[in-house]
């Protein structure tokens, strides 16, 4: 809701001055002052008076520096500066010293003087005062639209670029994951161990469980003149970045074991001799090692060994 001048107090006027306003206030003091003539006026006349306070040494420290962070350092407020500070030794000397009000109030008892050359150079003064002051407010209102609609801008490329990232984040998994299937494939389909006669190989689905039937297990059979096994078992991916197993005789002992094993994909491969594997049923036990160096059992497949 934009305020009317009765509502502007000078203190609120001298916060805005001073740049102590928040940014909500600072907005419906500026939407006032661009509705309201009156308060314009209001503003342009506690400025002027804000200026001599600061030359007749009238501003509490705080107040003074607060304004020298802001008014000479400023091309435009420095300006104002001096034309008042100019404006202000004319009316002085023009108006007795003892008990003078202040330069804004000494302004308008001259203004009524037209007779007065002082009063007619002092009226155009302030007329060409208040035509840079509106400029300059106004320049103000255009350069702050500026930058919010660049910060606008800024902020949707930022999202646009962000929702790009997450899409290229997305497509890498999906390729990840393309890749991941065509090791799988090359493992079943076209693995040089399967071109071997000597090399015999079974694939095994990460299932059954410790102590349980091996019937219905995958058979593999071989023959005199097969001399290495190779069982391939299908896993889920872990965080895992090895794996051990270890083979035993179904209801006996352990006839092999590895450590430091690899995964191809979704495929560990062990590699046994077939000289250790007699006829019967198998249980490996396949675990996963974590990077504390903890082994998690993730696969117990059963296995028949057949001869002819």
């Amino acid at each position: 809701m934009v305020m009317g001048s009765s509502e502007i107090q000078n203190e609120e006027i001298q916060r805005y001055l001073l740049g102590r306003m928040t940014d909500d206030e600072r907005a419906n003091l500026e939407a006032a002052y661009f509705d309201d003539d009156e308060v314009f006026a209001r503003i342009q006349e506690r400025e002027n008076d804000l200026i001599d306070d600061y030359r007749r040494g009238r501003l509490s420290t705080e107040d003074r520096a607060q304004f020298e962070r802001l008014y000479p350092r400023h091309p435009d407020r420095r300006a104002h500066m001096k034309f008042v500070e100019a404006l202000s030794e004319s009316v002085n000397a023009a108006v007795p010293a003892p008990a003078r009000p202040s330069w804004a109030e000494r302004l308008r008892a001259l203004l009524p003087r037209f007779d007065s050359p002082l009063a007619v150079a002092a009226a155009a003064a302030l007329a060409l005062l208040a035509i840079g002051s509106v400029w300059l407010l106004v320049e103000t209102r255009r350069l702050r639209q500026e930058l919010n609609s660049a910060q606008m801008a800024r902020a949707d490329k930022e999202r646009r670029a962000e929702e790009a990232r997450r899409q290229l984040a997305g497509q890498q998994e999906r390729n990840n994951a393309l890749n991941a299937e065509v090791e799988q494939l090359r493992a079943q389909l076209a693995s040089p161990a399967q071109n071997r006669s000597d090399i015999v190989s079974l694939f095994l689905a990460a299932t059954g469980i410790r102590g349980g039937s091996a019937d219905g297990a995958p058979e593999i059979v071989l023959a005199a003149d097969a001399r290495t096994v190779a069982l391939r078992i299908r896993i889920k991916p872990g965080p895992y970045a090895r794996y051990q197993a270890s083979i035993e005789e179904v209801g006996g002992r352990e006839v092999w074991a590895q450590r430091n094993l690899k995964a191809r994909g979704s495929i560990v491969e062990l590699s046994i001799s077939a000289a250790r594997l007699a006829a019967g049923d198998y249980l490996v036990l396949l675990s996963g090692v974590t990077a504390a160096g903890e082994a998690e059992e993730i696969a117990q497949p059963f296995f028949r060994v057949r001869r002819p």
